[in-house]
């Protein structure tokens, strides 16, 4: 009999003894207990011509991908029809720690840009607060999934916190996205969730402007099998530069004066 080393995501090989082999992989599904991987080919829909592929009238089952690498017996490869509870086991099945790192590596996390007022494209003033947000997607949780037969484990990453490297040597962190300059908005005003006051030129700096990162930190839970727990936060960056000038006041003395 296989077995899965606690932890990881090795299993003994069905039909290589000694050797040891995903028990899930992130391309061809779980092991079965035949040495073949099985993935539903939940896409797959064979034209009405093809006879050959159609399912036997009023079976319920589903369509796999099977792949048998190594001389495997069974199929070598390709979309099969296999009837309900006909698709092998797993070999052993994974633990649910295992499967949670697997549906965590399916996360997709949503790509953002940087946003400001005034714009990136124009020059930010030295004692004026420039406001700061991100866009480009929305800020709100994302989920994956992996499964074999008959259990299933569920990722969720939800974003909470905005990292700023403000190229001056601040870092500030804000607890969202940031609030958008809008058209009731005074320039004098600071953003109420998330800006920075320059007080200094990026004259010298290269290109004449501060680089600025901002990066997400996602807090990362997984749920299934009558079970929950956390791993490791992920984060993704977003990068853009600003360019920061001083303005001369002119100061009008009541006598008629200088500038």
């Amino acid at each position: 009999m296989s077995a899965t080393t606690a932890g990881s995501n090795q299993c003994s090989s069905p039909t290589n003894p000694g050797q040891t082999v995903a028990c899930v992989d992130p391309t061809f599904g779980w092991l079965g207990s035949n040495g073949c991987y099985y993935k539903p080919a939940t896409s797959f829909e064979p034209p009405a011509s093809d006879t050959a592929d159609q399912p036997p009238p009023g079976q319920t089952g589903a369509y796999y991908l099977v792949t048998c690498p190594g001389g495997a017996t069974g199929t070598g490869g390709g979309i099969v029809w296999l009837a309900t509870g006909a698709a092998p086991g797993p070999a052993t099945a994974p633990n649910l720690a295992t499967l949670a790192q697997q549906a965590v590596s399916r996360l997709t996390l949503p790509t953002f840009n940087i946003e400001a007022s005034p714009s990136a494209a124009a020059d930010q003033l030295i004692g004026l607060p420039t406001w700061l947000w991100l866009g480009g997607a929305d800020w709100q949780a994302t989920t994956a999934a992996a499964a074999v037969p008959g259990e299933s484990v569920t990722a969720t990453a939800t974003p909470s916190t905005v990292t700023w490297h403000l190229g001056d040597g601040t870092t500030l962190v804000c607890r969202g996205p940031g609030t958008p300059y809008g058209v009731g908005d005074t320039p004098d005003r600071p953003s109420p969730t998330c800006g920075h006051t320059y007080a200094q030129s990026s004259a010298g700096q290269p290109n004449d402007a501060f680089p600025v990162t901002a990066t997400v930190s996602w807090s990362v839970t997984w749920a299934g099998g009558g079970q929950a727990g956390t791993v490791a936060d992920l984060e993704n960056s977003a990068t853009t530069t600003l360019r920061v000038a001083a303005v001369e006041s002119l100061n009008t003395a009541a006598t008629g004066g200088t500038r």
